[in-house]
């Protein structure tokens, strides 16, 4: 897929493109992860056609449930294959903590329970191109977001210097609502990983 930042665009601000329900997935004696496990399971999902064949499988609700457990994620999680095909694809990173793996960006307008917000997933790219993980967030948390260039920098100074078994104090949504804004403002796209330079990836630059 080749990334048109105009039809990103476009999409971010357009209509939604799935509409989830808090009530479809009830959790199962307060046990998200094995409730969402459960759900893959019962409703096996065909790889999504985006940037190739995209697997969505038990290893990445999993590691995606393990991150960050809540309503509104697991209520997304039927919308997931529908933004990895129709969503804006927002960016491709290198792995930030020097994993041999790549990282494409999607992200798309939706509805929870009717409410606006947006739905962003990542997948991550070794041999296979594995569903890895989504958030919500409301367009307010977008507008609140810091610029794409300021949070890369400040983010990959912190993954540099917080030891590896302390990263988990990372804020990672940060690095997930700042490409949604950047996109939604049709930013130049000279400002990620893959063409800045490594002194200005290694220098924080946000007060």
């Amino acid at each position: 897929m080749e990334k048109n930042r105009e039809t990103a665009q476009k999409i971010l601000d357009g209509k939604p493109l799935a509409a989830a329900d808090s009530g479809i997935i009830p959790v199962k004696k307060g046990k998200v992860i094995e409730t969402a496990l459960d759900w893959i399971k019962a409703n096996p999902q065909s790889p999504a056609q985006t940037v190739g064949a995209v697997k969505i499988e038990t290893e990445g609700i999993r590691h995606d449930f393990s991150r960050t457990r809540y309503l509104n994620k697991l209520a997304t999680l039927p919308a997931v294959k529908t933004v990895l095909e129709k969503g804006a694809y927002l960016e491709k990173f290198p792995d930030l903590l020097g994993e041999p793996v790549t990282n494409h960006y999607f992200a798309s307008p939706i509805t929870v329970d009717g409410a606006n917000k947006y739905l962003f997933v990542r997948v991550t790219e070794e041999k296979n191109k594995i569903f890895y993980l989504h958030e919500v967030f409301s367009p307010e948390e977008i507008e609140k977001a810091k610029p794409l260039d300021a949070v890369l920098s400040k983010f990959l100074y912190r993954v540099q210097t917080v030891p590896r078994n302390e990263q988990d104090s990372i804020k990672w949504s940060d690095l997930y609502r700042s490409p949604i804004k950047h996109f939604k403002e049709g930013k130049p796209s000279d400002i990620t990983p893959l063409s800045a330079t490594s002194s200005e990836m290694s220098s924080p630059r946000i007060a």
